[in-house]
């Protein structure tokens, strides 16, 4: 007799969230992330988090924040103390050029999620897919590939 994957056991699998702070870099920058990561059944993992551009934000005083989206599959079911995820996302960037000037950004990737521990986690994950830019002032668009990888820590509640 084959388990569903939407069987009972695992609609009522225990779930957890674990918080976690990323230092970010991509080819748009280096970014510091709040990272949320939580558990649907026991076999989707939903990440989403907020950010923002070191550089421009901290250093050139304009406010570009990042916020970004992903669904996957935990190959481990978190078994043990790994969690495996490979993973599709969506994040978006926004930097203000002037009052009325505001570059954007929009990526659509794939790639993986990767954690190790028990109630703390080191963290670490990869993407790697297409974006593009424009501004909201000129009617044209630049499509670039785009990439990540961070690295940080979490704790699980």
């Amino acid at each position: 007799m084959s388990k569903s994957l939407l069987s009972q056991d695992s609609i009522q699998s225990k779930k957890s969230i674990v918080l976690s702070m990323n230092a970010e870099m991509s080819k748009l920058n280096f970014f510091h992330n709040i990272q949320v990561n939580t558990q649907l059944y026991s076999f989707l993992s939903l990440e989403a988090s907020v950010g923002v551009n070191v550089n421009k934000t901290y250093f050139q005083r304009s406010f570009a924040p990042q916020f970004s989206i992903g669904i996957g599959y935990d190959l481990l079911k978190s078994k043990n103390r790994w969690k495996l995820i490979p993973m599709i996302k969506s994040r978006t960037t926004m930097i203000d050029l002037s009052e009325n000037s505001r570059l954007k950004y929009l990526e659509g990737s794939v790639g993986y999620s990767l954690a190790y521990g028990e109630k703390w986690y080191g963290t670490q994950g990869a993407f790697i897919g297409r974006g593009k830019e424009w501004y909201n002032t000129i009617d044209s668009q630049v499509n670039y590939w785009a990439y990540s990888l961070y690295l940080g820590f979490g704790y699980e509640f």
